[in-house]
């Protein structure tokens, strides 16, 4: 892909993954090559099922039964840092081999503190040609300041406000 971008898809709202991954099956359907690194997320997202079908999409390890951050000891805090960090560096090295790369959830990573920023920073500038689309609540204003699109996901209304839980193939 020619002039590569950074994607930021941010907020509250519904939509981060799905426009991500909207955007892996659009470059899919060119025959781009394309890598999803998903954070603070397990196997157990369905999109993962479909996508791992497609010849040109690479999907990076993920951590097993991940609980929810709040839920996490300082230990399991300790462990996702460290896959986070190796898995950076390797994002760090591949990217340059990739026409988009996803790194889904890695502003909350980021905001976690599970993952050095300055990582993030490194993973940005680590190749002149490859596409990149962040997830997450909150960017940080570095993410921003590297960003050339810019979207934000406002929940007005969602089930979840009013009991109603994740339900699979909807909201994961």
């Amino acid at each position: 892909m020619e002039n590569a971008k950074v994607h930021v898809y941010y907020g509250n709202g519904k939509g981060k993954t799905t426009a991500a991954i909207g955007l892996v099956i659009r470059a899919s359907g060119v025959d781009a090559c394309v890598g999803i690194a998903s954070f603070l997320k397990d196997n157990r997202s369905a999109e993962r099922n479909v996508l791992r079908s497609l010849h040109n999409v690479a999907l990076y390890p993920v951590i097993e039964n991940l609980p929810f951050v709040f839920q996490m000891t300082d230990a399991q805090k300790a462990d996702a840092a460290r896959f986070y960090e190796r898995l950076m560096q390797r994002l760090i090295d591949e990217a340059p081999h990739l026409d988009l790369l996803v790194l889904d959830e890695v502003l909350d990573a980021v905001e976690t503190g599970m993952l050095q920023e300055s990582l993030l920073l490194t993973l940005l500038q680590s190749s002149d040609h490859t596409e990149f689309v962040l997830t997450g609540r909150h960017p940080s204003p570095a993410v921003l300041e590297k960003a050339d699109y810019i979207t934000e996901m406002h929940a007005v209304r969602h089930p979840y406000d009013h009991g109603t839980a994740a339900r699979r193939g909807i909201e994961y």
